[in-house]
């Protein structure tokens, strides 16, 4: 059984089962709103297309691609960067895919086999091209809906890792976010279908090559489970500013503590396209030990990127995270869980917590990670409402250290 994990507990893989608990009633009931993201429609200079992923044969959410890489002129030399397709070869890969900002990682093994010289340590190396099939949503295309997008200049941070291994996760290399949307999320405006596992985009023509053909298999939403009265949505804020943060999580009734400088701190959370262990919920070991939850003697070992680790399983009494219902997703209710099992990484002295997949699919239905025009996150879906309470009924305190 292993842990996983590029940038420490930012992905997760453990072989084990958990448990997850209910909660009370909620004080309102449903209503019709709307999701606000339906019927966008890319700008002039601009199609709306489609990425299928899946997370078979990894355990990790992935997509497929091809490098476009120069041939070397002959038996002993490295690669260098090309302009002239001709001189092109294309070699298929898989793709990790980060759905928060930050690093986009490939090891020392995998740039050599490439062709590429290996940096200095600590310096970055530059991908010159890769395209990612996908399927043109808007306008709709006249002959064939498959296209690939093409990107290039990719600026990627190398990593060594253990004997014997030159994936990441499974995949070739971990793309970020921040990365596939030159930093322009608010104008690619991504949205993540943590179901399904597909993700939209608007991107500009100038990068989106049309290959005529319909090969790629358009998925349609889930059909679903409940009637549609039945379930609330929802919404799930993230800070406006900075990383994309959960705008309110307690662990056990602490939403906050201080560290070890005297500065106080909320219980930060994130959404983690790239944890995958049964529950969905894994925890730093700064952080728990800040909310007072201790590890059982149920220990993994765990594999990093270039780091071992060990994960433990750990329960909670009570989890609540702030989500918003309403017509206009303004009133605040809290999604309350109780007996709900974690795994925290034992040598990671950080303070996150973080939700992947798993953890929305089990709560809510259709979860889609959506970044706005204003550059700003949330996560939708619908609830049960069972697993509702009033934020009135909070009863958080500082913990102290």
């Amino acid at each position: 059984m292993y842990m996983m994990s590029p940038i420490r507990c930012s992905c997760v893989w453990l072989m084990v089962v958990g448990t997850l608990g209910l909660a009370q009633q909620p004080a309102v009931g449903p209503d019709k709103a709307s999701y606000p993201w339906k019927g966008v429609i890319p700008p002039a200079g601009a199609v709306r297309v489609r990425v299928p992923m899946t997370d078979q044969k990894t355990g990790f959410c992935h997509f497929s691609a091809r490098l476009l890489l120069p041939r070397p002129k002959m038996a002993g030399q490295t690669a260098t960067a090309s302009t002239d397709e001709s001189k092109l070869r294309e070699v298929p890969i898989t793709i990790a895919f980060e759905a928060r900002p930050g690093r986009s990682l490939v090891s020392v093994q995998k740039w050599r086999e490439w062709g590429f010289d290996v940096p200095p340590p600590g310096q970055k190396v530059t991908l010159p091209e890769l395209v990612i099939p996908a399927i043109q949503l808007l306008p709709k295309p006249q002959r064939g809906h498959d296209v690939w997008i093409r990107l290039t200049q990719i600026a990627l941070d190398v990593v060594d890792l253990p004997a014997g291994n030159s994936t990441i996760l499974g995949s070739d290399l971990l793309l970020s976010i921040s990365d596939l949307t030159r930093r322009a999320e608010h104008r690619w405006q991504p949205h993540f279908h943590l179901d399904e596992l597909y993700l939209d985009l608007t991107v500009p023509i100038a990068q989106v090559r049309y290959s005529g053909t319909s090969e790629l298999v358009l998925r349609q939403p889930p059909a679903p489970t409940k009637q549609a009265g039945a379930l609330l949505p929802v919404a799930v804020s993230t800070a406006p500013k900075g990383p994309p943060l959960l705008s309110y999580l307690s662990l056990n009734g602490v939403d906050r503590y201080p560290l070890a400088d005297g500065r106080l701190t909320p219980v930060r959370g994130v959404v983690a396209s790239l944890l995958n262990c049964p529950g969905g919920i894994a925890l730093s070991m700064g952080t728990a030990r800040a909310c007072g939850i201790e590890p059982t003697e149920h220990k993994v070992p765990g594999l990093g990127v270039n780091f071992k680790t060990t994960i433990a399983k750990a329960r909670l009494k009570e989890l609540r995270l702030e989500l918003f219902v309403g017509p206009n997703y303004t009133v605040p209710r809290d999604l309350l869980l109780k007996d709900v099992d974690v795994w925290i990484d034992l040598q990671d002295s950080d303070h996150l917590v973080w939700l992947g997949p798993e953890f929305w699919r089990n709560y809510l239905t259709d979860p889609i990670y959506v970044c706005s025009p204003n550059g700003t996150w949330k996560l939708y879906g619908h609830v049960d409402p069972q697993w509702l309470a009033d934020p009135q009924s909070r009863s958080t305190h500082l913990r102290k250290q």
